[in-house]
């Protein structure tokens, strides 16, 4: 054979290129999209299902519970909508869950799907953030034992501070949910998660009052008694000293389950504490 003969049966870049995006576009949505012509059926069947799986792997790993909340058929339908539908803004694996909350948020509005779907994800995927986030180290030494009142809380490198309108961290694993039993609170819920000294990722529900203390004391700049004449002010306390004595529970409390590691003294410029 010549070459001019063996080049005239390579396909053509463009061709190339289409034979590949119908191939992907099958793989995706194999009920909408029909695989290249001459390509087996059974085939390619069998990466379609590879894809499915590997996929559907990350997402039960880290959403067991909205797995229970939807049942299997419902669950399996929007692992693969999923599929079709969403263009992942990355290539790694680890990030498919990532990709799975950024769908739910931005594309996704089925009539159909139960109101809590989104905070429960929301919640259950915070534990894998928790869980994987490099954490800032703490800047200078700290006392574990400190006053919390007269020091600076030092809290764990990472933590974050959540607001739901479900109680969606009372969801237990038994029993299966159904779409109507979990109505909306009357006020949001409020919740801290962390990651221990010990690596473990911890959720404490909280009043809508720490969590603007917290948020305070995470600046830096303020000790435990300050933060809670500000709160005590903010919330037209007439009592600043029964705040303070209420607050130093709330504090040791947040100390004893590793959301606070200890206190610092040292405070930082002016110029560089937040403001109101």
């Amino acid at each position: 054979m010549t070459t001019s003969q063996s080049a005239s049966l390579a396909p053509a870049p463009a061709s190339l290129q289409q034979y590949q995006r119908q191939f992907v576009r099958h793989l995706r949505n194999p009920d909408a999209d029909t695989p290249p012509e001459g390509v087996p059926a059974a085939r390619i069947g069998v990466y379609v299902e590879l894809l499915y799986n590997k996929i559907e792997d990350s997402l039960l790993a880290c959403f067991p519970m909205v797995r229970k909340l939807l049942g299997q058929d419902r669950w399996q339908r929007l692992a693969r909508e999923f599929i079709a539908r969403h263009r992942c803004a990355s290539p790694f694996y680890r990030q498919i869950p990532d990709e799975f909350i950024a769908y739910l948020q931005n594309e996704r509005a089925e009539p159909d799907d139960p109101p809590l779907l989104l905070e429960l994800a929301h919640y259950e995927w915070m534990e894998l953030v928790l869980t994987l986030a490099e954490g800032e180290p703490n800047s200078g030494a700290f006392d574990p034992d400190g006053d919390l009142l007269a020091g600076i809380p030092v809290f764990a490198p990472v933590i974050a501070l959540l607001r739901y309108r479900y109680p969606v961290h009372q969801i237990g694993p038994e029993p299966i949910l159904k779409s109507g039993e979990m109505a909306p609170g009357a006020t949001p819920f409020f919740i801290l998660g962390f990651r221990d000294i010990d690596d473990e990722v911890r959720f404490i529900e909280i009043s809508a009052a720490t969590a603007r203390l917290i948020a305070w004391l995470q600046e830096g700049g303020s000790s435990g008694s300050e933060a809670l004449l500000r709160l005590a002010e903010k919330l037209r306390h007439p009592d600043g000293t029964l705040m303070i004595s209420f607050g130093a529970d709330l504090l040791r409390n947040l100390r004893q389950q590793g959301a606070i590691l200890g206190t610092k003294t040292s405070k930082l410029p002016t110029e560089f504490r937040s403001r109101p």
